[in-house]
């Protein structure tokens, strides 16, 4: 994967900030041990012969009655219609997830050291920086990493032959955070999306169930809170947060590493 100079500094900078606190990783592939199996799949044709075959692996899967005998009903069905395929293995490629964050355990995050960003390192999470204007196609890819790790999390949790409540789910598996400069609210009308009630402006939650948060940089308060999420702006929005850091006291803890990183990835 080609980065640009600003998914390196951000990358960089995250792992900076964040690295104290826990494991951070960037750019590692998941893979499943676990092939995934899609259960039937029908691609309606007007043309019989026209039909898309899934690519994949057909197995004999052992099923419970009633789910055979609804796929044996939905197959004699459409079959004169279009190709059916039942109990297909899909191949999985590896993911790579942007930077995942896991908070080291009985460490609190400083309230006043890293404001909103500490806020958000309380919990397991994926985070995924954008430096453009954020587009639906983004989304989707950003939520596609977190529920492929989702799907990871439950299948060890199934391997343990333990059942975990909603409750439960919302308070261990990994949040997402999506960061970008800005973007449209349009984009978000498909997602149902709603300010976050608990969080400041710019930053918008998707249905509870996605345990996703999306940021508009250029929405958030202009305060100290947010000066570690806004320096991933762009244009005039990040120049006031370096300058911001700049003004920041020398004893200040990430002053010099953060200018030296905005330094060597000429970010400005």
């Amino acid at each position: 994967m080609i980065e640009t100079n600003f998914d390196t500094f951000a990358k960089d900078f995250l792992k900076m900030m964040l690295s104290p606190l826990g494991e951070v990783r960037t750019n590692f592939e998941v893979s499943e041990d676990k092939p995934q199996y899609v259960s039937m799949m029908f691609r309606p044709s007007s043309v019989p012969e026209s039909y898309t075959e899934l690519e994949g692996y057909s197995h004999k899967k052992e099923l419970k009655p009633e789910d055979a005998f609804s796929q044996d009903v939905l197959e004699n069905v459409l079959s004169p219609f279009g190709r059916v395929q039942t109990n297909v293995e899909i191949p999985m490629e590896p993911i790579l997830i942007d930077l995942w964050f896991s908070p080291a355990k009985d460490l609190e995050v400083p309230k006043n050291v890293l404001g909103m960003l500490g806020r958000i390192a309380k919990t397991e999470c994926v985070i995924v920086p954008y430096d453009w204007q954020l587009t639906s196609e983004d989304i989707l890819d950003s939520m596609l990493q977190m529920l492929r790790l989702q799907s990871n999390f439950l299948r060890l949790t199934n391997q343990e032959e333990r059942k975990i409540s909603d409750i439960e789910r919302h308070r261990i598996y990994p949040r997402l955070w999506v960061i970008a400069p800005s973007f449209d609210d349009d984009i978000l009308d498909d997602y149902a999306p709603d300010k976050a009630k608990t969080w400041s402006d710019g930053v918008y939650s998707l249905a509870p169930a996605f345990l996703t948060k999306i940021i508009d940089v250029s929405k958030l308060p202009q305060n100290p809170k947010t000066i570690w999420l806004r320096i991933l702006g762009d244009g005039e929005v990040r120049k006031q947060p370096i300058a911001e850091v700049l003004a920041l006291p020398h004893k200040n803890p990430h002053r010099d590493s953060v200018l030296e990183l905005l330094t060597k990835w000429k970010i400005s």
